[in-house]
């Protein structure tokens, strides 16, 4: 269990590293200071993007799957509708 952690951190210290070098790279294309703020506030934007779209991803489950338990309690099937 403790070398899955290690791996885990590992592994989005290295995500962090990535997103960190996109940013300066980035910036410096677009001839503008890459800044701690700047990717601090980049970073929890698409943080929250990620972690909104995987909410709508759920919720688009979990109504697929009450649909399909509805569905067959009462006999019904998609084509009979």
């Amino acid at each position: 269990m403790n070398s899955e952690n290690t791996n885990q951190e590992e592994l989005n210290q290295s995500n962090l590293v990535e997103h960190a070098k996109s940013y300066i790279e980035t910036q410096k294309q677009n001839n503008e200071d890459a800044t701690q703020q700047g990717w601090f506030e980049l970073l929890i934007k698409d943080d929250l993007v990620g972690g909104w779209n995987e909410i709508i991803d759920s919720f688009k489950d979990a109504w697929e799957v009450a649909n399909k338990m509805i569905d067959s309690m009462f006999g019904m099937n998609r084509d009979e509708k």
